[in-house]
């Protein structure tokens, strides 16, 4: 039989939090079952063995008042989400969410419970906080691998509808990934992966410098990520990964050769951002007489203006307590529904206007959210939760760079890129992973990384 002992156990727990990256259900027929769902439920038994680590050390556990700050915070957002959600229209919508985004008020219910849990944990286990980061940057480094096949046939999405086109079109797969939304990599959109692309080489850079793992370990996962990120030429990814290394740079400024490696890529992501920008223009754009910084925005942006406009416009609708949470869709429904009928079903891609004599009307929807943070959570939860949301937010950005490790800088890559994408299931988890760390003492881990580093930098 084979023996288990500490260091396989620990490495089975560096993989689960692979998997909160990497996972998907090949055999599953939507996106948000293929590939949301299965990176969920890992999450949430990352939280279930969390939860039994503080249970097995209650007594002994600690509450700090940062970590007390920050449960009250949670608990503020999530009785606002539960108020919003018990309002809201479409109250079903609001407590699941949407299916490929997942975003509804039981998702945060877990992240809420991921983010409290690991604080106290990583508070009487600090070591684990490196087996953590090795799952997160091996999945990440799986994430850009898988990239490449695809860059050569968009019809890989490495589940069992490869190569298997919907009916009656040459550009959908059966899985609904779109040609368009290549490359996808282990995600159901480009737009997920390239944020993990993004965010796994800020992470590897802080490593580095903080000799969390050495440089024959750190080069080749930024090595890997940076090149796939920019052949998705998804702009936001890129322009959030830049300003995360010229928060670092400011960090560190003094470390020449630091500074000349943050240089050179620097440089490589402005001319990609700038060659896609100049390429993927929206056709007809010039024909509309729209003032020269929209114009210059709806590029760049890929005309997000657009959705903004729509997301602020529910918002009026419902200031203080929004239409609970995944509010943009339902927003956009009851605004898209013809005069004198009523919204009675959202879809995964379109929702039905039920007529005064019960026919049904079938209508297209455009997107799943508006492409901003603040103005999604704006119109999800009103001007109270999505306040409570962005406190609560800044706050622990802020706790987490007391510390002096570079760690905010991966928060910040987390915050910007959300300025042009969103919050949803597939992703956030890693955003609030980093600062859930911010609840217990950085420096110990710091100095037990530093302390141990020829023998925990032993990747194996």
């Amino acid at each position: 039989m084979f023996p288990v002992n500490k260091r396989h156990i620990l490495q089975g727990y560096a993989f689960l939090f692979m998997l909160t990256i990497i996972a998907l259900n090949p055999l599953a027929p939507h996106r948000g079952t293929i590939w949301t769902q299965p990176k969920i439920f890992f999450v949430a038994l990352i939280t279930v063995l969390h939860l039994f680590f503080v249970w097995k050390q209650r007594k002994r556990i600690v509450l700090t008042q940062y970590w007390c700050r920050q449960a009250i915070g949670w608990l503020t957002f999530l009785f606002l989400g539960t108020l919003s959600t018990l309002l809201s229209p479409l109250p079903t919508r609001s407590l699941l969410g949407h299916n490929i985004t997942a975003d509804g008020l039981s998702y945060w219910c877990l992240i809420a419970g991921f983010v409290l849990t690991n604080s106290l944990v990583l508070q009487w286990y600090p070591n684990l906080f490196q087996w953590q980061l090795r799952g997160i940057l091996v999945g990440s480094t799986l994430v850009a691998l898988s990239i490449l096949p695809q860059l050569f046939d968009w019809q890989i999405d490495y589940t069992f509808h490869s190569w298997k086109l919907w009916t009656g079109t040459d550009h959908i797969l059966m899985s609904g990934v779109f040609q368009n939304h290549q490359s996808i990599g282990l995600y159901s959109h480009r737009g997920y992966a390239a944020f993990t692309l993004a965010i796994s080489s800020v992470i590897a850079l802080v490593a580095l410098k903080n000799s969390w793992i050495p440089q024959y370990i750190a080069f080749p996962l930024i090595g890997s990520s940076v090149p796939m990120l920019m052949l998705t030429e998804v702009r936001g990814a890129i322009v959030a990964m830049l300003v995360g290394w010229v928060w670092c740079w400011l960090r560190w400024f003094g470390s020449r050769r630091m500074i000349w490696v943050l240089v050179l890529l620097s440089f490589i992501s402005l001319t990609v951002v700038s060659s896609a920008t100049s390429t993927r223009r929206i056709s007809n754009l010039e024909d509309y007489s729209f003032p020269s910084h929209i114009t210059i925005l709806k590029h760049f942006t890929s005309d997000r203006h657009g959705l903004w406009s729509k997301a602020w416009t529910g918002f009026e609708k419902r200031l203080w307590i929004g239409w609970g949470f995944s509010g943009y869709t339902m927003a956009d429904a009851f605004q898209s529904c013809p005069s004198e009928t009523v919204v009675i079903t959202l879809d995964e891609y379109y929702f039905y206007c039920q007529t005064v004599d019960g026919q049904n009307l079938k209508v297209d929807s455009g997107a799943t959210k508006a492409h901003n943070l603040v103005l999604d959570w704006l119109v999800s939860l009103g001007i109270l939760g999505a306040s409570t949301y962005l406190i609560l937010l800044g706050f622990s950005i802020l706790v987490v760079a007391r510390f002096g490790t570079g760690l905010e800088a991966i928060a910040v890559t987390y915050v910007v890129y959300t300025l042009t994408w969103f919050d949803c299931g597939q992703i956030s988890h890693l955003g609030w992973w980093i600062l859930s760390v911010g609840a217990f003492e950085i420096g110990q881990v710091d100095r037990n990384l530093r302390g141990s580093t020829s023998s925990s930098c032993n990747w194996v």
